[in-house]
């Protein structure tokens, strides 16, 4: 991130360098909160794969949440994070000013509670527009059969009428 920052010639520069940041913390932050094993059972990263073997963990060790070496690398990784923000938070401070990354980190969680609240908004105006066509296609299909029940008495008195008048009417 330091590198990143440091060779920036533009404010897009920096900007994907905070992207990346980001991803990776939330990418962490789902991993730890879905605790799932790992899929293949294989090592996450390079520093995984040193801690398992250093501590002579079983391959099954991979899959288990709780192994030393799955812990390790939880928390090293958090770590890292944390420095790396850190580190790109007086970076950008230094080159804009003081609590510019204050500034960015507000602005962005705003952006993303606005964008939360667009979806649901989206969400609620999709249920409400399947909840009308529901009531359209049920008031149709009720109209129909009305409009169906009509048809067939006026079909029923014309053949009546058609009976009437080819017997004599009344004898």
């Amino acid at each position: 991130m330091k590198a990143a920052l440091g060779a920036a010639t533009d404010i897009k520069d920096i900007g994907g360098a905070l992207s990346k940041l980001w991803s990776a913390e939330s990418a962490h932050a789902r991993n730890k909160k879905t605790k799932a094993p790992q899929a293949q059972g294989g090592p996450r990263n390079k520093n995984h794969q040193i801690i398992h073997d250093r501590f002579g963990e079983k391959d099954e060790a991979y899959a288990d949440d709780t192994s030393f070496s799955n812990v390790a690398t939880d928390v090293l990784e958090e770590r890292r994070l944390a420095d790396a923000r850190v580190a790109l938070a007086r970076e950008i401070d230094a080159k804009f000013g003081k609590d510019t990354f204050k500034a960015i980190e507000e602005e962005q969680r705003r952006r993303v509670k606005e964008k939360a609240e667009q979806a649901r908004k989206a969400k609620e105006l999709a249920r409400e527009k399947k909840e009308h066509l529901d009531q359209l296609i049920k008031k149709i299909l009720v109209e129909g059969g009305k409009a169906l029940i009509v048809v067939a008495v006026l079909c029923g008195l014309i053949a009546f009428l058609m009976y009437a008048a080819k017997t004599g009417g009344s004898s």
